[in-house]
């Protein structure tokens, strides 16, 4: 019974802003933004081998469609560090970006899940295979931590949001490609 009780307060506490407080929702934009992010360290990593994450074996077809076909590894290269503090809070940034823009608790969460997932079987599958911490505790944890955060900021509390404001973009000019941050006040 006592397993219940967390889940039960997590679905009591969705959907309860006011209908006033909460934008019309915007379902393309945090794909948009999430894909372009997830771009960059590929593209990094790629033209810089061995200056992101250790990525410094060569990329194989192979490798790729064992990271999808094949379990999670239990570990990856991470410290405990970067599995239980960074990641988590990468993941409350997805769901906070998702509830800027209009998104339910349900909806944030299942976009953090896409996020984790897309991240470690087809952006980083790229490198190194999918981590069974990395997927258990991104998304997850960073759905709680973001809920959280979504909530101090909605109560006034300051600097629970610093990216707030700041949504990368990518546009096509004559001269190429331009990738910036647009700040929204």
């Amino acid at each position: 019974m006592r397993g219940l009780a967390v889940p039960a307060l997590l679905l009591a506490g969705c959907g309860t802003a006011p209908a006033f407080d909460r934008p019309e929702p915007d379902y393309g934009r945090p794909f948009e933004i999430v894909l372009t992010q997830y771009s960059v360290p590929v593209v990094w990593g790629l033209a810089n081998p061995g200056a992101v994450g250790g990525w410094d074996d060569s990329i194989t077809l192979r490798g790729f469609t064992q990271g999808i076909t094949h379990r999670p590894v239990a570990h990856d290269v991470d410290d405990g560090f970067v599995n239980y503090v960074l990641h988590p809070l990468a993941g409350s940034e997805t769901h906070l970006m998702a509830r800027r823009h209009g998104w339910s608790f349900g909806a944030a969460f299942l976009f953090d899940v896409f996020a984790s997932v897309s991240w470690e079987y087809f952006f980083e599958n790229v490198f190194e295979r999918p981590s069974r911490i990395d997927l258990m505790t991104t998304a997850p944890i960073g759905a709680l931590l973001g809920e959280l955060r979504w909530a101090l900021k909605r109560a006034g509390v300051g600097f629970v949001d610093p990216l707030g404001g700041c949504e990368p973009v990518l546009e096509m000019t004559r001269e190429g490609p331009v990738i910036g941050v647009e700040i929204r006040w």
